[in-house]
């Protein structure tokens, strides 16, 4: 089945207007849009480990750029230190140079809002959103009936809610819901998203925050249970078809962190739109439709302008609850 398909998803009151700022480089008719190719292996920093789903999403969409290129070889290197600095860094240097592509993730934008760092998203071009990632409700078997249960338990006791990476979008999503609830609950933060469904496993936590794949071994063998996804529509998967969203569930948020691609910013426009219209025709392949199934995500489908609209009202969302997570 093919993946849902969206625009991009932000907030509980994400705007698409926003997204639809400018045509910019989006347009294949572009100055010097075919006018450019690569003459050398390409390749893709990731500012994470090998082994993560960043990394994990960033040798997919290398491999999907190949298949739609002929004679093109992208490799991942891996610049990993300071919550992604060093990578972004690293990139940020590669202004000119059109055989350097950077993954990017929600730390480009909300490391930038909480620490001082040697580069600024003006050092980069555009090209693209690749997915979404949303975040599941995770919690004891039989503790809450519904998340309904888990709200109204709040008003009366300080839940224990575990996330991985304190400014992370697990971290932004309990503070959204903090919000839209009234209650607020008590933070504990752990190394990853598999703990997160352990401590939620052997009762540690009252409920976890974490991604799909941390989540879904758990919930099939029966050891957490899940009360809701963040997206904003169900998930289409086996173990998450039935989970219902948080807002179907009465608490209205919807919150996604999203990978994209991004180029120097000093490139020509032929350069830069041949990587939009190479980002375009991976999406529409159907190695890019099996990446999504595989790894539970949705299609970020914005370029250029739009993508940076999307950015913009990403940042837009975050920065107001990034004092409260410290």
């Amino acid at each position: 089945m093919r993946p849902h398909r969206q625009k991009a998803l932000v907030g509980a009151t994400f705007s698409a207007a926003a997204l639809l700022v400018m045509a910019g480089c989006t347009d294949g008719s572009a100055a010097g849009g075919a006018d450019w190719e690569p003459t050398q292996d390409v390749t893709i920093t990731v500012a994470f480990p090998a082994g993560g789903g960043t990394d994990a999403a960033a040798r997919a969409l290398a491999e999907g750029l190949e298949s739609v290129r002929e004679d093109l070889n992208v490799v991942v290197v891996n610049r990993d230190g300071g919550s992604g600095t060093v990578g972004y860094t690293y990139a940020s240097q590669q202004a000119r140079n059109p055989h350097e592509l950077t993954f990017i993730e929600p730390g480009f934008v909300v490391v930038p809002e909480t620490t001082e760092v040697p580069y600024a998203e003006d050092d980069f071009a555009m090209v693209g959103g690749v997915s979404l990632y949303t975040s599941v409700i995770i919690a004891p078997p039989g503790t809450f009936s519904d998340l309904s249960d888990l709200v109204d338990q709040a008003a009366s006791d300080t839940l224990t809610v575990g996330f991985p990476n304190a400014t992370g979008p697990q971290a932004i999503s309990a503070e959204l819901i903090e919000d839209s609830i009234g209650h607020e609950f008590e933070h504990v933060v752990y190394q990853n998203g598999g703990e997160i469904a352990a401590g939620v496993a052997s009762g540690d936590l009252d409920f976890g925050l974490t991604a799909l794949e941390h989540a879904q071994g758990f919930i099939d063998d029966g050891r957490v249970e899940a009360l809701a996804v963040l997206s904003d529509e169900r998930i289409e998967n086996d173990t998450f078809a039935d989970v219902p969203t948080a807002t179907e569930a009465g608490v209205d948020v919807a919150f996604s962190g999203f990978r994209g691609v991004v180029a120097g910013g000093e490139l020509t426009d032929g350069q830069l739109q041949y990587w939009v219209d190479a980002l375009a025709d991976y999406r529409d392949s159907e190695a890019y439709d099996e990446s999504l199934d595989l790894t539970m995500t949705q299609e970020l489908d914005v370029a250029g302008d739009e993508f940076q609209g999307y950015l913009d009202e990403f940042r837009s969302t975050v920065t107001p609850v990034l004092g409260n997570l410290g």
